[in-house]
């Protein structure tokens, strides 16, 4: 008989199973746990980088523009809600640069105003979009005028679209860069250089005399000239117990048909803080704060440049050459035009005369528009810097409708016309036209657009344009938009934005608050971080520059002898405080080469300049902003 050995077979018990499969689960959850923040990370270098390019293509195009650089980017306060009319906005100095928060106004405060002001144009980056004096020469003519029978000097904004006040901009049948809908032209201010003040009676052209009252609410002395002219006026004015400043006042001035030159006499201008005058808690204008300049007259388009050989007689001053005069060609676009004659004008300042240059302030609609140029390649796509492009009818972050791009023409149902997407020819400035065949669908004729990665495919067969200023239709073929450049205007999911910051272009001393053309010198301080007192010698900025970078020219005395320092910067600090001795908050520099604990002593602060130039981009998801900054330092050639 044959024996046959059993052989033991070990197997794993079912714990054992168990046992491992949690090790095996504990493992991968570790490892799927880093691919979240993988993502993430990845997701946030690829928006930094596309930040990065957006704001400094934005800095690129300003250094080569040195000339056309703004005064300073302001801070605007939303309109008086029960007001029927204004002419000027204030300037709210106290808002920090970092401040994204969303403004909130009940309901029952707006609803019935005219300048609804809704929160996305005063809040986070749009709380700055006032731009306060970009410079220009007036152009050489380049084209002719409506009337074809003299030219015109044309000139572009650097930004658009432009907030003209007009009629709420959310509303179904509203464009706020719509002229015809706009109450007054006065959201686009353009004037000359700062004229210069003269005690007694004014000379000349170029020259004026300030009267102040027992009130403060002050005269303006001018010298008569044979046509009307308007005047800006900036200042600062009192009201219950705080400084608040206004840019963009209007004053006119009649004309006088029987002026001689020589004419010795004055024109007397009350200057009563119209329209804040009318608020309650008004005590009188700043004295010493008024820069007056000399507004260019706004004409219709269909209207002459004058001279005019035979004006009409209510027109009788159009005889009179007058080279302070422009027009507004397209507001969307920013395209203006000036009259011809300017160019070769000398202005003149007490016994010197300079080109003319014309100063302009707007206010830009909204930064949210993203604003790029892309030449056009054989494959007719152009991409975009970012995807998810938003089309009409898509909710923001905040639950508002997006409306699309305004554009001042309207469709043929009369109402305004807004694209999801603006597409300028930026030689010309016509507007191409996305949809030709009615459903978008036709590659021949239609810009075709992929939302999703932000691709804008142009038409392969026609390309149809609206010229913006004659409002004339064109037909382009033969791939004529290949090889050319065009301005894309869009808007992103996420709340994308790029928004200029400037720090103002020189600022003078104050006597009390500082405001955001000002610096107060004050006494030191006891850090409170420290407990100590600090050394050298602090000048306070309004809360708007905080962050900004000033240059410092100042005298001070060593060891009895006078120093001078030349183009010191300095970097505004980030955080307000409580101004000693004063009832205000602001930010401060110190000048710590006076060491005042040596008995060093400031004598004289002779220039503070502005220097620092910075492009902010910003986005966010669910309710986080983002942000990315470039900085540079950039002043404007003509001052």
């Amino acid at each position: 008989m044959k024996l046959t050995r059993l052989q033991s077979k070990s197997g794993m018990s079912l714990v054992e199973v168990l046992v491992v499969m949690v090790v095996l689960l504990i493992g991968i959850m570790s490892v799927v746990r880093l691919f979240p923040g993988g993502f993430s990370s990845l997701k946030a270098s690829g928006e930094r980088t596309v930040a990065d390019r957006l704001a400094q293509a934005d800095i690129d195009y300003w250094k080569n523009r040195p000339t056309a650089l703004p005064g300073a980017i302001l801070p605007i306060n939303p309109p008086d809600l029960r007001a029927t009319n204004f002419l000027a906005y204030t300037i709210n100095d106290e808002v920090h640069p970092d401040d994204m928060e969303t403004l909130q106004v009940p309901w029952a405060d707006w609803k019935d105003s005219l300048y609804a002001p809704h929160r996305p144009y005063f809040s986070d980056v749009n709380k700055f979009r006032y731009i306060l004096g970009e410079t220009t020469k007036i152009p050489l003519p380049s084209e002719r005028d409506a009337d074809l029978t003299k030219f015109r000097a044309r000139y572009n904004l650097a930004y658009s679209p432009i907030d003209l006040k007009g009629q709420d901009p959310y509303g179904p049948n509203a464009d706020p860069t719509d002229i015809n809908a706009a109450p007054q032209f006065d959201a686009i201010v353009v004037y000359s250089n700062p004229w210069m003040r003269v005690d007694g009676t004014p000379g000349r052209e170029g020259q004026y005399g300030m009267t102040w009252d027992d009130a403060q609410k002050g005269a303006l002395r001018l010298r008569p000239t044979p046509y009307p002219r308007r005047f800006k006026i900036d200042y600062s004015f009192w009201q219950s117990g705080q400084l608040v400043s206004v840019v963009g006042e209007t004053i006119n001035v009649p004309g006088d048909p029987n002026f001689q030159d020589n004419d010795s006499t004055e024109v007397l201008i009350p200057l009563k803080g119209t329209p804040v005058n009318t608020m309650s808690g008004f005590s009188g204008v700043e004295l010493g704060s008024e820069s007056v300049a000399r507004r260019f007259r706004l004409l219709q388009n269909d209207e002459p440049f004058s001279p005019m050989a035979n004006p009409p007689q209510d027109m009788w001053w159009k005889r009179f050459p007058n080279p302070y005069e422009y027009k507004i060609l397209n507001p969307t676009l920013g395209i203006l035009a000036f009259n011809p004659i300017g160019a070769t004008y000398k202005e003149r300042f007490g016994w010197y005369t300079q080109d003319l240059v014309a100063r302009i302030d707007y206010t830009v609609l909204d930064w949210h528009f993203i604003r790029e140029e892309k030449r056009i390649p054989d494959s007719l796509d152009a991409h975009m810097a970012l995807p998810r492009l938003m089309s009409v009818g898509d909710f923001t972050v905040d639950q508002f409708i997006y409306g699309g791009v305004p554009t001042g023409l309207k469709d043929q149902d009369g109402l305004p016309y807004r694209p999801d997407i603006l597409i300028v020819d930026a030689t010309t400035g016509e507007l191409v036209v996305n949809d030709v065949s009615g459903t978008g669908k036709n590659p021949d004729t239609d810009v075709q657009i992929d939302f999703k990665n932000g691709v804008i495919t142009m038409p392969r067969v026609a390309l149809t344009t609206v010229d913006p200023i004659q409002w004339t239709v064109n037909v382009y073929t033969d791939r004529y938009w290949v090889g050319r450049m065009y301005r894309f205007y869009y808007k992103v999911d996420g709340e994308w934005a790029v928004a200029p910051s400037k720090a103002n272009v020189f600022y003078t001393q104050a006597t009390g608050k500082p405001t955001y053309k000002q610096f107060l010198l004050s006494d030191l301080f006891d850090d409170p971080l420290t407990s100590q007192v600090e050394t050298g010698v602090p000048l306070w900025f309004a809360i708007c520059d905080a962050g900004k970078s000033v240059s410092v020219d100042y005298t001070f005395e060593r060891d009895g002898k006078m120093q001078r320092v030349y183009g010191e910067i300095h970097s505004i600090a980030n955080t307000p405080q409580q101004i000693p001795n004063n009832a205000n908050r602001g930010c401060q520099i110190y000048l710590d080469q006076i060491d005042t604990a040596r008995g060093e002593r400031l004598v004289s602060i002779d220039k503070v300049k502005g220097t620092s130039f910075k492009i902010r981009t910003v986005w966010r998801d669910s309710n986080r902003w983002h942000k990315a900054d470039i900085d540079t330092y950039l002043t404007r050639e003509i001052q």
